[in-house]
């Protein structure tokens, strides 16, 4: 029996057979030029996708906008937490309402093309000892490339999570992820593999409906397609 193909090819090739048919219209977004190593890619605040950033003054201020509203909401500075020494790296996606351990930011690095859900917790500290011993606890977290991070996740100190892997949302990670899984629950367990969860939602591409933008003038009838399972968006 031949391997299974990787995430990567099997998407290509599921984006090409869809294009085929008669009724697919699947929009081709260019691949991001990687920038050289001297001028890293753009660092971005709660909510804001990679890449999102107008250039210039307005494009500044637009984002220091974004900033001074998210800390009226009392959410995090993630700008403040590259600057503290979190590992960020390039086409990362944050959602609003995360909490990185302010105190050890520099023990949490984030891979390339990793999604962080909203309300995501991650922590490298435990305070658990400190009250009888006087020492608290600290221990990395890295969490790999192409990682996809559900929402109210909780993760504990010490844990890596494999490149490829995803983790489902409301979990608590206590443990290492290895790459290219799937996991959930508190405590989070293993319930499958990145290459099956993929192939599934392949398949299915080819007959449930498929949706370029959610105007108003689509929302009924989304509402009316969607009644008997999901449908994709790009």
């Amino acid at each position: 029996m031949s391997p299974a193909p990787s995430p990567q090819t099997a998407t290509k090739t599921a984006r090409a057979t869809i294009a085929a048919g008669a009724a697919a219209s699947v929009r081709r977004v260019p691949s991001t030029t990687r920038q050289p190593t001297a001028m890293p890619s753009p660092r971005l605040g709660p909510g804001d996708a990679a890449g999102s950033r107008r250039p210039g003054a307005r494009g500044a201020a637009a984002a220091l906008g974004r900033r001074l509203a998210a800390r009226m909401r009392g959410e995090q500075d993630l700008e403040r937490l590259i600057a503290l020494g979190l590992s960020v790296g390039e086409e990362v996606y944050v959602a609003r309402g995360f909490y990185f351990d302010p105190g050890y930011a520099w023990l949490i690095s984030l891979g390339d093309q990793t999604t962080i859900g909203p309300n995501v917790t991650i922590l490298t500290h435990d305070a658990t000892p400190k009250l009888r011993t006087g020492w608290s606890t600290i221990s990395p977290v890295r969490i790999g490339a192409r990682v996809f991070v559900g929402a109210n996740t909780t993760v504990l100190p010490g844990v890596t999570i494999g490149d490829d892997a995803i983790v489902g949302a409301g979990s608590v990670i206590r443990r290492d992820v290895p790459p290219r899984t799937i996991v959930a629950g508190n405590p989070a367990e293993e319930i499958g593999t990145t290459e099956a969860h993929t192939r599934r939602h392949l398949e299915r591409l080819a007959q449930r409906p498929r949706y370029h933008d959610t105007a108003v003038a689509d929302r009924r009838r989304m509402l009316d397609e969607l009644t008997d399972g999901p449908g994709y968006v790009d």
